[in-house]
């Protein structure tokens, strides 16, 4: 789970509590679990806290990891080097789309640099 997934609150007792069971919405910052000042639902233990916006509703919104399921991946930005083939990345499934048997191209020691 990363910032800008989106995500399905679990139908549990204190997400129903909260008003919040079975909304989707998107993750907008992962700590670690905040201070008494801000409510969590679920319980964090030592792990992190996640923070998700939905929607017509003020936040913010807390939640155990456990509370949440991952709806949609957050898609990875792509960055280009002039000159340089891009990669594939991995999309909003989470797909990479690279052929994990294609071995990579492999040169010689001495022939590293020389076009």
């Amino acid at each position: 789970m990363v910032v800008g997934d989106r995500v399905h609150v679990n139908e549990t007792a204190e997400a129903i509590a909260a008003g919040v069971a079975g909304l989707v919405g998107d993750v907008v910052e992962i700590a670690p679990p905040p201070g008494a000042e801000v409510a969590v639902i679920g319980a964090t233990g030592a792990d992190a806290a996640v923070n998700v916006t939905f929607a017509g509703k003020d936040g913010p919104y807390w939640f155990a990891k456990d509370q949440l399921d991952i709806v949609e991946h957050a898609p990875v930005p792509e960055n280009r080097i002039p000159g340089v083939e891009p990669k594939a990345l991995k999309d909003v499934s989470g797909d990479s789309g690279e052929d994990s048997a294609a071995a990579p191209k492999t040169r010689p020691w001495w022939k590293f640099g020389r076009g």
